[in-house]
C-alpha cells in the first residue's frame, strides 16, 4: 500500500509539470470511466415514445474536455499528416448525417464517432504519448481495477452502491429492468460497474487485462510485478462477475495464448509470477462457468432477440447497401425491418459493430473510412519487434469477439473513445503515418 501511495504521489507531481495536452488526455481518460451524463428527453418526441440510451442525445461530463483537447491538438505540433487524416474523416460523417432520415440525431451521433476516432488518432501521434506510453497504459489498468472493485462490491450486495453522482445505474433484484441471470442457483443480479450495462464493463476489462499482462511481462522489478499481479487478479474477478459470456471467453482465450507462449519460450520465471492469476482463473472457471452453462440452457430469450436484430440489420443493409441509413439510425430501423413486433424496451441496435457500421454507412462510407486508415503504414522492417507483434495480435483477439457480437464499442460513447485509445495507442503504437517526421 505504501508503494502504491508513493506511485500516486509521484504521478501527481509529474502531471503538474506536463503540457496541457498531457493533462487533458489524463483527465479525459479518467472521466471516460465516470460516464455521468445529462440526457435531453424532450428530444424523444421526434423519434420514439420512451427513453433509450440509443435514441436520446446527452451531454457527458467529459464532453468539454474532449472538445478542448481536439481543438488543442489541431493547434499543436502533431504532424500535418495525422491532422489531415483526422479532418478527412469529418466530411464522411457530416454527409452521412445529412442524407439520413433523422439528420439532427445522426449529426450528433456522427460527430461523437468522429471525435472518438480523431482524438486518439492525433493524441497517440503526439510526442507526449510516445514519451509517456507506459504511464497512459498504467492509468488504464488502474481505472479498470477501480471499476472491478466497484463491480465486486455490487455483486456482493446484489444492488447498486448509491454512486449515481459518478454515473452508476440504479439496479437491484426488485427492479424489473435490472440485468439478471436465471441459473440452477436461482436469480442473480449482474453488477454494472459505473456503466449502463454489465456487458460494457466486462468487454472493456478484457483488453485492459491484456494491457496489464503486457506491462507485467515488461516489468523487471519484483515490487512492480507484484502490483501488476494484484491488479490483474482484481480485473479478472471483475470480468467473471460481469457474467458476460463473450468477455469470459475472450479472457480465457487470451490468457491461454499468453501461457502457451511463455511455455514455448521456456520462461518459467514469468510463469511462476503468474501462478496466482492462473490458480484464480481455474477457481473462477469452476465457480462461474457451470452457472453460465445452466443459464444458457434455461433462458434463450437473449439469443433469440439477437437473431431478430441481426436479421433486421441484414435486411437493412440490403436496402441501403451503398450509403447506409445514417449514423445512429440502426436502432430506429430495427423495428421497421423486424418480422417480429418488438416492444420499445426490447428494441436495441444489432449486437455487432460490423453489422451496425455496414447498415449505417453502407459500402461506400466504410470503403472511404478504410481508405483513409490505409494511409497508416508500418514502420521500417526490423523495428517491429516480434514481442510487440504478439501483444498486438493478443489485444485484437481480446476485442474481436466484442466487435462481432456486441455493440457498445460503437453505441456507448465513453466505451467508443476508450476503444479508440486502445486501438491507436496500443495496436498502432509501432505504426506510423506517411511522412510522420514532417511536423506541422
Amino acid at each position: 500500500m505504501k508503494l502504491i501511495l508513493q506511485k500516486l504521489t509521484n504521478l501527481f507531481f509529474w502531471l503538474k509539470q506536463q503540457p496541457p495536452i498531457t493533462i487533458l488526455t489524463f483527465t479525459l481518460l479518467i472521466g471516460l470511466f465516470i460516464p455521468l451524463k445529462i440526457s435531453f428527453p424532450w428530444y424523444l418526441s421526434n423519434f420514439s415514445g420512451e427513453y433509450s440510451d440509443f435514441s436520446t442525445p446527452a451531454l457527458y461530463i467529459v464532453d468539454p474536455l474532449a472538445i478542448a483537447l481536439v481543438i488543442l491538438l489541431f493547434f499543436s505540433d502533431v504532424s500535418k499528416k495525422s491532422k489531415a487524416l483526422a479532418l478527412s474523416l469529418l466530411p464522411i460523417f457530416i454527409i452521412n448525417a445529412i442524407i439520413s432520415e433523422f439528420a439532427q440525431f445522426s449529426m450528433y451521433f456522427g460527430l461523437r464517432l468522429w471525435l472518438a476516432l480523431a482524438i486518439p488518432l492525433m493524441v497517440t501521434n503526439h510526442k507526449t504519448w510516445k514519451e509517456n506510453f507506459y504511464k497512459y497504459l498504467m492509468l488504464l489498468v488502474c481505472l479498470g481495477a477501480i471499476q472491478s472493485i466497484i463491480l465486486i462490491a455490487q455483486f456482493g450486495l446484489q444492488h447498486s452502491l448509491g454512486l449515481q453522482i459518478l454515473g452508476e445505474s440504479v439496479f437491484s433484484s426488485s427492479i424489473i429492468n435490472s440485468s439478471k441471470i436465471i441459473s440452477n442457483i436461482g436469480i442473480t443480479v449482474r453488477p454494472y460497474g459505473l456503466f449502463p450495462h454489465p456487458n460494457i464493463i466486462g468487454g472493456l476489462l478484457v483488453p485492459i487485462l491484456i494491457i496489464n499482462l503486457y506491462l507485467l511481462n515488461k516489468s523487471k522489478q519484483k515490487n512492480v510485478a507484484a502490483i501488476s499481479v494484484i491488479l490483474a487478479s482484481i480485473i479478472l474477478v471483475g470480468i467473471f462477475l460481469s457474467f458476460s459470456r463473450i468477455s469470459e471467453f475472450s479472457a480465457l482465450v487470451c490468457g491461454f495464448s499468453f501461457l502457451m507462449k511463455l511455455i514455448w519460450d521456456r520462461n518459467f520465471l514469468k510463469i511462476k509470477q503468474l501462478l496466482p492469476i492462473i490458480l484464480l482463473t481455474i477457481f473462477l472457471s469452476i465457480l462461474i462457468l457451470p452457472i453460465q452453462f445452466s443459464r444458457s440452457l434455461q433462458s434463450k430469450t437473449s439469443i433469440n432477440e439477437r437473431k431478430i436484430y441481426a436479421q433486421s440489420s441484414i435486411a437493412m443493409i440490403k436496402d441501403h447497401l451503398l450509403i447506409g441509413v445514417g449514423s445512429g439510425q440502426n436502432y430506429f430501423n430495427i423495428q421497421k425491418y423486424s418480422k417480429t413486433n418488438l416492444a420499445p424496451w426490447e428494441t436495441q441496435p444489432v449486437h455487432s459493430v460490423i453489422l451496425i457500421a455496414l447498415s449505417e454507412f453502407g459500402l461506400l462510407g466504410i470503403a472511404l473510412i478504410l481508405l483513409i486508415f490505409s494511409k497508416i503504414k508500418k514502420i521500417p522492417h526490423g523495428e517491429f519487434h516480434h514481442v510487440e507483434k504478439f501483444w498486438i495480435y493478443l489485444l485484437i483477439i481480446a476485442i474481436l469477439p466484442a466487435l462481432l457480437f456486441e455493440h457498445y464499442y460503437y453505441t456507448i460513447w465513453p466505451a467508443t473513445l476508450i476503444f479508440g485509445f486502445m486501438l491507436f495507442g496500443f495496436i498502432f503504437k509501432n505504426l506510423t503515418y506517411d511522412n510522420l517526421s514532417q511536423r506541422g
